[in-house]
């Protein structure tokens, strides 16, 4: 199962949206040949749901397409941005619409990197390390997505990158299976209440025994926490590895024990206090129990 997520705006609570059925042209007077990038109200549709990919590349579920930056200059494609705008175009200034377009494995200005920057995410171009720009501030949906030099006080360069809410059946559960994640907050529990195994939302993968009681003890704990902040912990599809991630592609901690022979594999918080992952013929090969604290 592969993972997507929503990358959400610090200025507006806005998503970032491929631009599929050309708000641009209809709201900004824009003629473009390419597929851009602009800003949403989140519904968590396809065009908004996003994955990065082991070449670096943040692809989008709703084409297969990944970012990549424009040629054009937004300065000098429509006249329906304010003066101050029209300023920066008469000192020379570019500043490229971002697309989304096919896959090219050496291709520099498709490949990002997600980092934590005063307490938001940027994104970074990997080829003139430029970020992801909100262009010109605007706090209105369909507004196209830019680079921008990095300025730390920009609310319109600081993103969220967020796991889209899923429904889930009441009441608790005590198993993860092979490609699931745990969000900041879930926990798994064990069926008879005493022993919990929690994702918290300050990034530490956390095994409880009496969680929220008087007599409660930690039997072990990742120390994710010392690398903030809190993404997704994820049983992997491919190697039956636990990873914690604090942005998507980048590990904090992960199980020692993996391999292409485990999966489908399941964890499982037993009521003997032992959170174990089974492989695909039942058969143990990670304990909580018997892992170091942070290793």
């Amino acid at each position: 199962m592969t993972n997507y997520f929503v990358i959400k705006s610090k200025l507006n609570n806005l998503v970032l949206q491929v631009d599929n059925t050309n708000h641009i042209a209809t709201d900004f007077g824009i003629q473009s040949q390419h597929i851009w990038v602009v800003t949403a109200q989140e519904t968590q549709a396809d065009n908004q749901l996003w994955m990065l990919n082991p070449q670096g590349q943040i692809q989008s579920k709703f084409n297969g397409l990944v970012l990549d930056i424009g040629t054009e200059n937004l300065l000098t494609l429509s006249h329906k941005y304010h003066q101050y705008l029209n300023y920066l175009s008469s000192q020379g200034l570019v500043y490229p619409p971002l697309l989304v377009t096919s896959p090219q494995d050496d291709q520099l200005t498709q490949q990002w990197t997600i980092e934590w920057e005063l307490n938001a995410f940027v994104i970074k171009n990997n080829q003139d390390g430029k970020v992801l720009d909100i262009f010109g501030a605007l706090a209105s949906e369909f507004v196209p997505i830019t680079l921008a030099p990095l300025s730390p006080s920009a609310l319109n360069q600081q993103w969220e990158i967020m796991t889209p809410a899923s429904p889930s059946a009441s009441g608790t559960r005590d198993t993860l299976n092979s490609g699931e994640i745990l969000k900041p907050g879930e926990c798994l529990t064990s069926a008879n209440g005493v022993y919990s195994f929690c994702y918290l939302t300050n990034s530490n993968l956390v095994h409880y025994e009496n969680k929220d009681k008087p007599n409660m003890r930690v039997l072990w704990q990742a120390n994710s926490h010392l690398y903030p902040p809190a993404y997704q912990c994820h049983l992997q599809q491919s190697d039956g590895k636990l990873v914690v991630f604090n942005v998507p592609g980048h590990a904090t901690w992960s199980s020692q024990k993996f391999g292409s022979q485990y999966p489908p594999s399941q964890l499982i918080v037993q009521d003997n206090g032992h959170v174990i992952i089974y492989d695909k013929n039942g058969a143990p090969y990670w304990d909580s129990l018997e892992e170091t604290n942070g290793s």
